[in-house]
């Protein structure tokens, strides 16, 4: 269960970055700060689930 629970945030934080990584241009700001916004979400879940234990 506790690999689960940290697998699924890395996942997610792994994904975002090869998104940011992708988008270079001004235009494409707002899908750069969706993907920041869930990397965020994800730390955050690590570190709760990291407090819980």
């Amino acid at each position: 269960m506790a690999s689960h629970e940290f697998r699924t945030p890395l996942s997610t934080l792994l994904s975002s970055a090869y998104l940011i990584e992708k988008y270079t241009t001004t235009e494409d700001q707002p899908k750069r700060e969706k993907h920041l916004q869930r990397m965020v979400s994800s730390i955050s879940m690590l570190t709760d689930t990291l407090n819980d234990f």
